[in-house]
């Protein structure tokens, strides 16, 4: 129907149904006016909180000239002790606050954030107080659609403990250098059959120099006689199973001397690859003094068997311990019978008296005797002696050593017994001294031996307090990595980036959908406090339920929480209780909101 035909009222009603129309598309566009501008709203409020509540400062500066700052958070003022508006006010602020001696590196350096998406400094800053801080400082240039720079956006994070420990982990580890590098005892490492790291003294104990040594195997130095032993020990130690920490083998020197060495090793974690740490003792001395002190006691054995008299060591407290063949024969026991019996019964009761009184002489004045004596043989026989004996020195305790004569024949015959009594006694006391002599070489032997084995304990201590300092060194050098990266992706990810995907799906204007691609980006360097609080500590919640508790924590209702999430209420009944049940809220009188409120 044309509008000519119409009747006056179609018209009107026309009208007035095109009015309604208009009316109705107008309260929608308001209504999404509305909702749009309580997302921004809201979107600006969390952004506002979580520049305010992270204890990184963040900040936007000119991409050029003094680089001056033109804009920075509030939360400068507890890094630095400077208002905001100090940086602002003063375009040059930020570089005359920079040390005089990180300035010319710092500007030499940022044209280059240019080349890239990423710039990062480290320097000094000067404080309100005076102090100079450390800062990282990270950098990011924003460009317009043909790539120009904008302006540069960044954070300062205070590293000045991280820079303090590093400091002193490195004199510690100069100090520490230094000392391996002066030690008398050879340290090296190695890696499957090769040297990675030798100190002075594996030059001085091999022959070689390092460079040398850095290009043979390990196994090349270590004496045939010894090498299967070793390659043992070390697939031991790759698979894990226990070896001994120390153990002793010959190695061969570059000139082709074989030496003794204690060796020691463990395995250890360096730059997360493990090493084999070994220490190394030249103990050629020390095997020397013992081969000698063997070879002194197999002489002073070989004279005391070959002895024409019978010889017994005691102790002090008068109980035999050593007996040579003469003894054997002589009083008819074996060596196994006599080095379990006490010197009394050796000897006939008549005799107690004056054997007790001569015993006691000896062990007071070191030497003595008994002159026409009596020992009883293991047959009853009773046997006319003559003792001499003398204190000495016996694997490094003080013991008797006593000859016995028989003077059966010279009791028979005066004048014979005398003068062989005297050229025996001679002859005893010329063999006493010569044991005397050799028991003294022993002991000479034995002192030397002591104190180089207590030397070599004080350096094992030493060493191993080295070693353990290493470890703590290692350990503390890996756990300072990093010490923000838990406050950074979940967050974002899970609370904000939503929202953003949402804004992101509208319909704006170049000018804000720059706005919020900037926003995007930068809010990867932000830590929210609630949800890292509750992400970390309740690591167990999904993604969901960690935005939902936001919501909940946030005052929302189910139905709020539902339409906003794009679920239904009954689904999000159930997230609740998933939530309480994983908090430990099950059958508590316990509102979640104040809950989840707590926990900030």
């Amino acid at each position: 129907m044309k509008d000519e035909d119409k009747t006056k009222e179609q018209l009107i009603e026309e009208l007035a149904t095109l009015r309604l129309q208009h009316a109705m598309e107008k309260k929608e566009q308001d209504a999404a006016h509305t909702r749009f501008d309580e997302q921004i709203l809201l979107a600006n409020e969390r952004l506002h909180y979580l520049l305010s509540s992270t204890s990184a400062v963040i900040y936007t500066a000119k991409p050029y000239g003094d680089y001056g700052a033109t804009f920075i958070t509030e939360n400068v003022r507890q890094l630095t002790g400077y208002k905001p508006d100090e940086f602002l006010e003063t375009s040059s602020f930020w570089l005359d606050h920079v040390h005089p001696d990180d300035v010319e590196r710092i500007v030499a350096d940022l044209p280059s954030i240019f080349e890239g998406d990423f710039h990062l400094y480290e320097y000094r800053f000067l404080c309100k107080d005076g102090r100079y801080i450390w800062v990282r400082d990270e950098m990011k240039p924003v460009r317009n659609g043909m790539g120009e720079p904008l302006e540069i956006i960044g954070c300062w994070i205070d590293v000045t403990v991280r820079k303090r420990m590093e400091e002193a982990l490195r004199v510690s580890e100069h100090q520490f250098r230094s000392l391996i590098e002066t030690i008398p005892v050879g340290i090296f490492t190695y890696e499957g059959y090769k040297f990675r790291y030798l100190n002075a003294a594996c030059e001085t104990i091999t022959g070689y120099t390092r460079e040398e040594l850095l290009l043979k195997d390990f196994w090349e130095l270590i004496h045939p006689e010894f090498q299967e032993t070793a390659r043992e020990y070390a697939h031991k130690r790759q698979r894990g199973e226990p070896v001994p920490e120390r153990y002793e083998l010959k190695f061969i020197t570059k000139s082709g001397e074989i030496r003794w060495a204690e060796r020691g090793a463990i395995t250890i974690e360096y730059k997360e690859r493990p090493l084999v740490l070994v220490t190394i003792i030249d103990i050629t001395e020390r095997k020397n003094a013992e081969e000698a002190l063997r070879r002194s006691e197999e002489k002073y054995w070989a004279i005391l068997e070959n002895a024409s008299d019978a010889i017994l060591l005691a102790d002090e407290q008068g109980n035999l311990i050593e007996a040579n063949k003469m003894a054997e024969q002589l009083l008819g026991y074996t060596r196994e019978e006599l080095v379990q019996m006490q010197y009394t019964q050796l000897h006939p009761a008549s005799e107690l008296d004056r054997t007790d009184a001569a015993f006691k002489h000896i062990v007071t004045n070191g030497q003595g005797g008994l002159k026409n004596g009596a020992i009883l043989r293991k047959d009853g026989t009773v046997i006319p002696m003559d003792i001499c004996a003398t204190a000495i020195v016996y694997n490094g305790t003080k013991v008797l050593q006593a000859s016995f004569r028989d003077i059966t024949e010279y009791k028979l015959t005066e004048e014979a017994l005398e003068r062989l009594v005297r050229e025996r006694t001679v002859e005893l006391f010329g063999k006493n001294t010569q044991l005397i002599e050799e028991i003294k070489e022993r002991s000479r032997v034995e002192a030397a031996l002591q104190k180089k084995k207590k030397e070599l304990m004080l350096n094992a201590n030493k060493l191993e307090k080295m070693n353990t300092a290493l470890k703590v060194l290692l350990k503390q050098r890996e756990e300072d990595k990093g010490d923000l990266e838990e406050k950074v992706l979940s967050n974002v990810k899970h609370l904000l980036s939503p929202h953003l995907d949402k804004l992101k799906k509208r319909n704006f204007d170049p000018k804000s959908k720059m706005d919020l691609d900037i926003l995007e980006s930068n809010l990867h360097n932000i830590v929210s406090s609630f949800s890292h609080k509750l992400s970390s500590t309740h690591i167990n919640l999904t993604p969901t339920e960690i935005r939902v508790a936001n919501l909940v924590r946030e005052g929302k209702t189910t139905k709020e929480i539902a339409k906003f999430l794009g679920s239904s209420p009954s689904a999000i009944n159930l997230h609740r209780f998933h939530i309480r049940s994983k908090l430990g809220l099950i059958g508590k009188d316990t509102n979640l909101q104040s809950y989840l409120s707590s926990l900030l």
